[in-house]
Protein backbone atom coordinates (compact mmCIF):
# COMPACT_ATOMS: atom_id res chain seq x y z
CA UNK A 1 0.00 0.00 0.00
CA UNK A 2 1.47 3.40 -0.62
CA UNK A 3 1.47 5.70 2.47
CA UNK A 4 3.08 9.18 3.09
CA UNK A 5 6.10 8.96 5.56
CA UNK A 6 8.28 11.12 7.02
CA UNK A 7 11.58 12.75 4.56
CA UNK A 8 14.99 13.50 5.89
CA UNK A 9 16.10 14.95 2.72
CA UNK A 10 16.06 18.72 2.80
CA UNK A 11 13.25 20.96 1.04
CA UNK A 12 10.44 17.67 1.37
CA UNK A 13 9.47 16.95 5.07
CA UNK A 14 7.20 14.30 3.79
CA UNK A 15 7.16 11.77 0.81
CA UNK A 16 4.80 9.48 -1.15
CA UNK A 17 6.22 5.86 -0.61
CA UNK A 18 5.70 2.78 -1.53
CA UNK A 19 5.25 -0.63 0.26
CA UNK A 20 6.11 -3.19 -1.91
CA UNK A 21 8.58 -2.30 -5.28
CA UNK A 22 7.16 -1.87 -8.39
CA UNK A 23 8.39 -2.60 -11.80
CA UNK A 24 10.06 -5.89 -13.68
CA UNK A 25 10.24 -8.46 -11.18
CA UNK A 26 8.48 -7.06 -8.36
CA UNK A 27 5.39 -7.28 -6.38
CA UNK A 28 3.25 -5.15 -8.54
CA UNK A 29 0.64 -4.43 -5.83
CA UNK A 30 -2.30 -1.62 -7.10
CA UNK A 31 -1.87 0.95 -4.86
CA UNK A 32 1.90 1.27 -5.07
CA UNK A 33 1.60 0.71 -9.07
CA UNK A 34 -1.05 3.48 -9.49
CA UNK A 35 1.21 5.84 -7.13
CA UNK A 36 4.56 5.52 -9.34
CA UNK A 37 2.38 5.55 -12.75
CA UNK A 38 0.72 8.99 -11.45
CA UNK A 39 4.24 10.13 -10.75
CA UNK A 40 5.84 9.46 -13.96
CA UNK A 41 2.37 10.24 -16.19
CA UNK A 42 2.57 13.67 -14.10
CA UNK A 43 5.97 14.48 -14.96
CA UNK A 44 6.43 13.54 -18.21
CA UNK A 45 3.27 15.34 -19.02
CA UNK A 46 4.16 18.62 -17.55
CA UNK A 47 6.28 19.49 -20.74
CA UNK A 48 9.81 19.74 -19.69
CA UNK A 49 10.95 16.01 -20.46
CA UNK A 50 10.52 13.80 -23.44
CA UNK A 51 7.92 10.95 -22.39
CA UNK A 52 9.53 7.33 -23.58
CA UNK A 53 7.05 6.95 -25.47
CA UNK A 54 4.04 9.09 -27.86
CA UNK A 55 1.66 7.12 -26.07
CA UNK A 56 0.36 8.70 -22.48
CA UNK A 57 1.43 6.27 -19.99
CA UNK A 58 -1.93 4.74 -18.48
CA UNK A 59 -3.00 4.78 -14.85
CA UNK A 60 -4.27 1.05 -14.26
CA UNK A 61 -2.58 -0.17 -11.22
CA UNK A 62 -1.01 -2.91 -13.57
CA UNK A 63 2.83 -2.91 -13.68
CA UNK A 64 2.78 -3.92 -17.73
CA UNK A 65 5.58 -3.36 -20.27
CA UNK A 66 5.05 0.28 -20.72
CA UNK A 67 5.40 1.29 -16.84
CA UNK A 68 8.48 -1.13 -16.83
CA UNK A 69 9.38 1.37 -19.97
CA UNK A 70 8.45 4.33 -18.30
CA UNK A 71 10.51 3.16 -14.86
CA UNK A 72 13.41 2.65 -16.64
CA UNK A 73 13.58 5.62 -19.10
CA UNK A 74 13.10 7.75 -16.07
CA UNK A 75 15.82 6.07 -13.93
CA UNK A 76 18.37 6.36 -17.10
CA UNK A 77 17.43 10.28 -17.31
CA UNK A 78 18.34 10.90 -13.85
CA UNK A 79 21.49 9.02 -14.33
CA UNK A 80 21.92 11.06 -17.51
CA UNK A 81 21.78 14.33 -15.15
CA UNK A 82 24.21 12.55 -12.69
CA UNK A 83 21.51 11.73 -9.91
CA UNK A 84 22.68 8.60 -7.70
CA UNK A 85 19.92 5.61 -9.27
CA UNK A 86 19.85 2.25 -9.59
CA UNK A 87 19.09 1.30 -13.36
CA UNK A 88 17.25 -2.22 -11.98
CA UNK A 89 13.62 -0.51 -13.47
CA UNK A 90 12.36 -0.84 -10.39
CA UNK A 91 10.69 1.24 -7.50
CA UNK A 92 11.80 -0.03 -4.22
CA UNK A 93 9.77 1.71 -1.06
CA UNK A 94 12.43 3.96 0.19
CA UNK A 95 14.67 2.92 3.96
CA UNK A 96 16.28 6.32 4.19
CA UNK A 97 17.88 8.42 1.58
CA UNK A 98 20.30 5.30 0.08
CA UNK A 99 19.49 1.23 -0.96
CA UNK A 100 22.26 -1.00 -0.31
CA UNK A 101 23.73 -0.17 -3.13
CA UNK A 102 24.71 3.12 -2.14
CA UNK A 103 22.25 5.28 -4.99
CA UNK A 104 19.39 7.04 -3.81
CA UNK A 105 16.01 5.16 -4.05
CA UNK A 106 14.01 6.46 -7.18
CA UNK A 107 10.94 6.94 -5.51
CA UNK A 108 12.82 9.99 -4.06
CA UNK A 109 13.54 11.11 -7.42
CA UNK A 110 9.88 10.61 -8.14
CA UNK A 111 8.57 12.90 -5.35
CA UNK A 112 11.28 15.62 -6.02
CA UNK A 113 10.48 15.97 -9.55
CA UNK A 114 6.76 15.53 -8.83
CA UNK A 115 6.92 18.34 -5.71
CA UNK A 116 8.95 20.54 -8.31
CA UNK A 117 6.38 20.76 -10.79
CA UNK A 118 3.29 20.11 -9.01
CA UNK A 119 3.82 22.25 -5.67
CA UNK A 120 0.24 22.69 -4.73
CA UNK A 121 -0.81 19.02 -5.63
CA UNK A 122 2.42 17.39 -3.78
CA UNK A 123 1.19 19.45 -0.88
CA UNK A 124 -2.25 18.07 -0.94
CA UNK A 125 -1.12 14.56 -1.92
CA UNK A 126 1.41 14.45 1.41
CA UNK A 127 -0.94 16.53 3.77
CA UNK A 128 -4.49 15.01 2.98
CA UNK A 129 -5.06 11.57 4.66
CA UNK A 130 -8.19 11.07 1.79
CA UNK A 131 -5.59 12.19 -0.96
CA UNK A 132 -3.36 8.51 -1.72
CA UNK A 133 -6.96 6.92 -1.20
CA UNK A 134 -8.64 8.98 -3.74
CA UNK A 135 -5.49 8.82 -6.32
CA UNK A 136 -5.87 5.15 -6.20
CA UNK A 137 -9.73 5.04 -6.21
CA UNK A 138 -9.31 7.88 -9.41
CA UNK A 139 -7.62 4.93 -11.67
CA UNK A 140 -9.76 2.37 -11.07
CA UNK A 141 -11.16 1.26 -14.35
CA UNK A 142 -14.72 1.28 -15.04
CA UNK A 143 -16.34 -1.34 -17.59
CA UNK A 144 -19.79 -1.56 -18.71
CA UNK A 145 -21.86 -4.39 -17.33
CA UNK A 146 -23.75 -6.30 -19.74
CA UNK A 147 -26.94 -5.26 -17.99
CA UNK A 148 -29.29 -4.05 -21.05
CA UNK A 149 -31.66 -1.10 -20.42
CA UNK A 150 -35.06 -0.40 -22.21
CA UNK A 151 -32.88 1.37 -24.75
CA UNK A 152 -30.20 -1.48 -24.97
CA UNK A 153 -27.47 0.69 -23.52
CA UNK A 154 -25.86 -0.96 -19.71
CA UNK A 155 -27.44 0.29 -16.79
CA UNK A 156 -24.16 0.47 -14.11
CA UNK A 157 -21.00 0.83 -14.61
CA UNK A 158 -18.37 -0.92 -11.77
CA UNK A 159 -14.80 -1.08 -11.36
CA UNK A 160 -12.86 -3.60 -14.00
CA UNK A 161 -10.81 -5.62 -11.15
CA UNK A 162 -11.21 -9.30 -10.80
CA UNK A 163 -13.68 -9.95 -8.10
CA UNK A 164 -13.65 -7.04 -6.05
CA UNK A 165 -12.48 -3.72 -5.77
CA UNK A 166 -8.61 -3.77 -4.61
CA UNK A 167 -8.34 -2.51 -1.38
CA UNK A 168 -6.76 0.59 -0.39
CA UNK A 169 -5.08 1.27 2.77
CA UNK A 170 -3.32 4.07 3.78
CA UNK A 171 -0.90 4.71 6.26
CA UNK A 172 0.29 7.96 7.64
CA UNK A 173 3.53 7.78 9.55
CA UNK A 174 3.55 10.73 11.42
CA UNK A 175 6.50 12.75 12.76
CA UNK A 176 8.52 11.26 15.42
CA UNK A 177 8.08 13.69 18.75
CA UNK A 178 11.08 14.59 20.23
Amino acid sequence: MAYVSVSILPGISLFCNVSFSVGKGAANKFDDVVLVQHFLRNIYRYGDLTPPESKPLSVDGICGKHTRLWILSFQKLCRKIGLSVALDGQISPARGIFSKAGTVYTILHLNASYMARYPDLFKELVTNPRALTNLTMLHVPLIKLDVPSLDGEPLVEEPATPGKLPEVNLKIIPPRVP
